[in-house]
């Protein structure tokens, strides 16, 4: 069974992403990234490389765990209802209540970050008070970057 999902971008474009290690927080153009064949990032802040599928963050994991369970939820509730349809006319009967789906949290994307470009790939970034980091890590290519607030 395959479930397709939405995650919601800011209104630039932008992903919102965390670190599996770290736990903090970035931004890339999800466009850019679509065209990216390569299984594995970098992440802007401690420079540790992981898998694109790890990088959600917190808030995108729950979401899309609620909609999964909804869909399940939905599977269930219709397969039980057939069985209660069949059983009507025979000598076993079968009663169920239908299960209650989750209500997920409404994805609510901020234009909270700013952008730094990196020096060696030229790659967009989005940080969260950039002028306060001495050095980032490339996304593309785990480079260490000096950069200049745009």
């Amino acid at each position: 069974m395959e479930i397709s999902v939405a995650i919601r971008l800011d209104n630039n474009g932008l992903l919102r992403k965390e670190c599996p290690f770290c736990e903090r927080e970035f931004k890339i153009f999800y466009d850019q990234l679509a065209e990216e064949t390569r299984d594995k990032f970098y992440c802007p802040h401690c420079g540790l490389p992981a898998p694109f599928n790890t990088q959600y963050t917190k808030d995108q994991v729950q979401f899309i765990m609620d909609l999964t369970k909804n869909h399940v939820i939905d599977e269930l509730n219709k397969s039980f209802g057939k069985m209660k349809k069949r059983s009507s006319n025979s000598t076993l009967k079968i009663n169920y209540k239908p299960m209650k789906k989750t209500d997920p949290r409404t994805q609510i994307e901020l234009n909270d970050m700013e952008e730094i470009i990196t020096s060696c790939c030229k790659e967009t970034i989005f940080l969260e008070s950039p002028a306060t980091w001495k050095a980032i890590y490339c996304h593309k290519c785990g480079d260490i970057n000096f950069p200049e607030k745009l």
